[in-house]
């Protein structure tokens, strides 16, 4: 009897361990604001993604080279990254509609020169009862930027390929109806658009863009 308790206890602790010392699943996941569902008996294969889910996402990432930065305006520090959180700024839009365009804007201060990446993204978001991202796709068109230079801002200028020239990531290219080049850039969480900045030590960087949620 008291090798079983012995035993006992020693998985206990073991688990105790391991749970003290397990990692998140997702460092991605940032605290937006979390859709509610009211229907929590259907399953959740059946329960539509909210309106409230469909958000825009300006992240600037500076891990790479350790630059770090101060968030300025609609921008903070990317905590799941904990003792690195100073290396990336993260957003949120808001909620987003399909009908209309929503100006966007962030702004930040590196703390020295260097180059960060520009991700232009969709907001976190898993249903309930479920594991994996649900695809919150969202629109980005004429982005533009203060205190560095970014090229292709409106997705005109095409590589051979049709792609947008300088830019990164496996966003789509859809063609939208405004009044500048007529073509934006579609991206979700796990599908987004990248630029190269080179950023100067006290020098306010500023992206703006206008965003809507891509119609489904």
């Amino acid at each position: 009897m008291k090798k079983l308790m012995v035993i006992v206890a020693a998985m206990g602790f073991a688990v105790g361990v391991y749970a003290q010392t397990a990692k998140p699943a997702d460092a991605a996941k940032i605290a937006a604001p979390a859709a509610k569902v009211d229907d929590k008996s259907a399953p959740a294969a059946n329960i539509p993604i909210p309106e409230s889910a469909y958000r825009a996402r300006i992240d600037v990432d500076g891990m790479p080279g350790k630059i770090a930065m101060k968030p300025v305006k609609n921008c903070n520090e990317a905590d799941w990254m904990k003792d690195d959180k100073i290396y990336r700024m993260t957003s949120d839009s808001g909620p987003l509609k399909d009908t209309e365009w929503k100006a966007f804007e962030i702004s930040f201060t590196p703390e020295k020169d260097g180059n960060v990446s520009l991700v232009l993204m969709g907001q976190y978001f898993v249903k309930p009862g479920e594991k994996a991202i649900s695809p919150t796709w969202v629109l980005f068109d004429d982005v533009k930027v203060t205190g560095t230079e970014l090229k292709n801002g409106n997705f005109s200028e095409l590589d051979d390929k049709g792609k947008p020239k300088l830019w990164g990531g496996s966003g789509e290219l859809v063609d939208v109806k405004n009044p500048d080049s007529g073509k934006a850039i579609r991206v979700w969480h796990n599908q987004g658009a990248t630029q190269l900045l080179a950023v100067k030590a006290g020098q306010t960087v500023t992206v703006t863009a206008k965003v809507q949620k891509a119609k489904q």
